[in-house]
């Protein structure tokens, strides 16, 4: 169960074109599962679309709304994934052109935190996730979009590689920084998968094989540009907890109490 390391670390040749042919096959294989999985009946959504009738124009049955609903978050989930898988590798080709673009802008952290975690909560409402956010605000300068992807993939990476476990998603204002944490109760990582957890194509111990192994690292990368840090703890066996820190800054003019 150790991290899996892909052969485009180890072999250049290979590299992105790689894995973009990686990521094409999955989207691939995805989409056909989408008609083809028990959990996602593509004919029985299209008919909450358009009512059954028993021939005279009065409908004969629809589906229960909590079914629809379910059978709507596993379809939104699954769109999700494959937009990250594609976003994933692009960036990542944007990175090694010569670096992403970003649009930084004065935001108080616990919004942009607490707006990933509703969004995952939304496709996962099954799933526990606790959060804890300060009193006070967590004024920050960030992209907001490239900070709630940071979010999108710690929370995603979380759920995968913890199956089933609660998380605590978790903002502090720790002397001059804004620290965010994102805690499970899964596996965990030995030493040695910590110290590769944010190398390109590693991917860590997920029920799954699907993912292309960067998002972590393109999470280093926006972390990194922001000016902050990131890192991974972890006892093998007792869960793994991945934080974050950004600068804090003044708040803005409007902001400022009087």
């Amino acid at each position: 169960d150790a991290l899996a390391v892909d052969r485009g670390v180890l072999d250049p040749e290979l590299g992105l074109a790689a894995r973009r042919r990686g990521v094409g096959e999955d989207i691939e294989r995805r989409s056909d599962e989408w008609p083809n999985s028990g959990s996602i009946p593509m004919r029985s959504i299209a008919a909450t679309q358009t009512p059954p009738t028993d021939g005279g124009g009065v409908v004969a049955s629809v589906q229960s709304p909590t079914r629809v609903a379910r059978e709507g978050r596993v379809t939104g989930r699954y769109a999700a994934e494959i937009t990250a898988l594609t976003r994933d590798v692009l960036d990542t080709g944007s990175m090694e052109a010569g670096g992403l673009s970003y649009s930084f802008s004065t935001t108080d952290l616990r919004e942009e935190v607490s707006s990933a975690v509703l969004a995952t909560q939304d496709v996962m409402p099954d799933r526990t996730i606790r959060l804890n956010l300060p009193d006070d605000p967590a004024w920050v300068s960030c992209d907001r979009e490239r900070i709630t992807q940071v979010l999108t993939n710690l929370l995603d990476n979380a759920v995968k590689s913890a199956p089933g476990s609660p998380l605590d998603v978790t903002v502090e204002n720790r002397g001059g920084s804004a620290v965010v944490s994102v805690a499970d109760q899964g596996p965990g990582m030995s030493e040695s998968e910590v110290g590769r957890v944010f190398d390109k194509f590693v991917r860590g111990r997920t029920s799954t094989p699907a993912g292309t192994g960067l998002g972590l690292y393109i999470c280093k990368q926006i972390v990194t540009a922001h000016g902050g840090d990131i890192g991974a703890t972890s006892t093998e066996g007792r869960g793994a907890t991945v934080s974050f820190t950004l600068p804090l800054v003044d708040a803005p003019a409007e902001s400022a109490p009087v």
